[in-house]
């Protein structure tokens, strides 16, 4: 019986040890809330926004339609957006410094892209 009791301290101890390891190393992943608003006047073929963990394509935005996309993060970092207008122009830009939580809004105009904070979590 005795050994019992040494064998539940040990096993509650080496449990209790790895909770801190274990609740930091599997973390289920974060997004990023990206809206896209198309001001460019014409269709977008595609849109590829890039982080640091994932990227995310879309297909087909009409002028003045507004998406919501999310990106996976695990942390603090920055992406980008690259779009292609239906005349073949491709306009980027860098979005910025962005943690899991925000919302951001990137609007596409004929020659550049303007970015947003909308909320920071």
């Amino acid at each position: 019986m005795k050994y019992i009791g040494y064998l539940f301290i040990f096993v509650l101890g080496s449990i209790l040890g790895m909770a801190p390891f274990l609740l930091t190393s599997i973390r289920p992943p974060s997004t990023l809330q990206v809206n896209i608003h198309n001001q460019s006047g014409v269709p977008i073929s595609n849109i590829i926004i890039t982080g640091q963990d994932g990227a995310v394509i879309l297909n087909k935005l009409h002028p003045h339609q507004t998406k919501e996309i999310p990106l996976i993060m695990f942390g603090e970092g920055t992406y980008e957006i690259s779009a292609t207008l239906q005349n073949g122009k491709v306009i980027s830009s860098q979005g910025g410094y962005v943690e899991p939580g925000y919302r951001v809004k990137e609007i596409i105009k004929p020659n550049s892209i303007e970015h947003e904070y909308i909320s920071f979590y």
